[in-house]
């Protein structure tokens, strides 16, 4: 029942009543005796009727659909403690909006957002936006192929010639060298010109061959070179061992079992939630993001997920959930050549390492058109920090840092 409909039922259901009594005092039994007077005596009158409208209800704004459930809520001092590195960085993010999640060991969790959704507009940023993740995406993508290495599907030696035919990259460009950037592969969005074509809808070929127009600068093996190229070969070569896209062997392998109800390939499924991202921005403008091709992303880059769903999947990968610890470990192992690097934060097998707030962590930082984040985790202590800006020359880590500073 409708609010009016239910206050038409309860004004009438008065009348209704009021009605009664006064056919109750005019009505007389079954007898020959003449009608009395029905009018009733002046100190037995009976009040009026209060018929005034109902007040309205203070139901406050309608529900938002596309809200989601915070995990058990952290106790309120350390909340408050959060809330406040989060206002008090926001300013150092230089992005209209930020939103933060960090989960405990035990579960408990905080989620938190200040700013604003869109640039051009007042309404705020919720916390439970979801975000173009970037290169986190890569954690997945070297997930999955870390899991079919486990079950004996293919060997991380293996070139990628012998799965993605015809670009001929030569033996020395394995799944590992891919997994950890030293295959020596052009990386595409070194060429700053893709930015002209980015809402060209191109296939993962076409963009491997934009990168492979450029000449390689490095032999495979000879030092620690990112390359979302290289991620992009191994999407292909996932694809041609299972025989099914990217998207479904993310969802069903990764996604799903996980319980991340919130997280998509961009443009190559449906928002299983029906709600789409939040509005990305360059330089607060948000006018240039329009029309943008997730096709430049895909495998490198293309996941859409709000920070909660990036915590609960931090802490199903890292803890060893998805993959058994041996496994875990070796993603985590930095290569040789990401050490030798000091300008270089040390990477393992789609894994980095990072320092914030003082304390030694691992995941990955994302940034792609009109989005820049990252993802960490603490092993040692089980706690997790996902921090999304909606620009693309956001700053995350100043509220990373003080957020890690405060998280137990």
């Amino acid at each position: 029942m409708t609010m009016e409909r239910w206050r038409s039922h309860r004004r009438a259901r008065r009348a209704w009543v009021w009605l009664g009594v006064i056919g109750a005092l005019a009505c007389t039994d079954d007898s020959d005796d003449p009608p009395v007077d029905a009018t009733p005596a002046e100190d037995a009158a009976l009040p009026a009727p209060d018929l005034a409208p109902d007040p309205e209800p203070d139901v406050g704004p309608p529900p938002d659909p596309c809200r989601i459930e915070p995990p058990p809520p952290v106790d309120a001092p350390l909340a408050d403690a959060l809330s406040a590195a989060l206002e008090d960085t926001y300013i150092d993010a230089s992005a209209p909006g930020v939103a933060a999640a960090v989960t405990l060991a035990d579960g408990r969790g905080w989620v938190g957002a200040v700013g604003r959704e869109d640039a051009r507009a007042d309404d705020p940023l919720r916390p439970w936006a979801r975000f173009r993740v970037a290169s986190i995406t890569k954690t997945f993508v070297a997930s999955a192929v870390m899991l079919r290495a486990e079950r004996g599907l293919w060997s991380l030696d293996d070139p990628v010639d012998d799965w993605v035919p015809g670009f001929d990259l030569g033996p020395g460009v394995t799944l590992e060298r891919l997994l950890n950037h030293t295959a020596g592969v052009y990386n595409y969005s070194d060429d700053a010109s893709f930015i002209l074509r980015r809402t060209e809808r191109l296939t993962p070929t076409e963009v491997i061959e934009f990168a492979l127009s450029h000449d390689s600068m490095l032999a495979p093996g000879e030092a620690y070179l990112y390359s979302n190229t290289g991620y992009f070969l191994l999407g292909m070569a996932l694809e041609a061992l299972d025989d099914r896209p990217l998207a479904a062997i993310l969802r069903d392998d990764l996604i799903e079992p996980v319980g991340l109800s919130h997280t998509w390939l961009d443009q190559f499924e449906a928002p299983p939630s029906g709600c789409d991202i939040a509005q990305g921005h360059i330089g607060s403008d948000a006018a240039l993001t329009d029309g943008y091709s997730a096709g430049w992303s895909w495998a490198a880059g293309g996941l859409d997920a709000p920070p909660t769903d990036l915590c609960r999947w931090a802490r199903a990968l890292l803890g060893g959930a998805v993959l058994p610890p041996p496994v875990v470990d070796r993603m985590s192992t930095p290569s040789p050549q990401s050490l030798a690097d000091p300008d270089r934060e040390p990477y393992g097998l789609g894994l980095r390492h990072a320092v914030r707030g003082g304390r030694a962590v691992i995941g990955h930082t994302g940034s792609t058109m009109g989005f820049r984040g990252e993802l960490f985790f603490d092993r040692a202590t089980g706690t997790c920090v996902a921090v999304q800006t909606n620009d693309f020359f956001g700053r995350q880590i100043p509220v990373a840092e003080a957020l890690w500073a405060v998280a137990p």
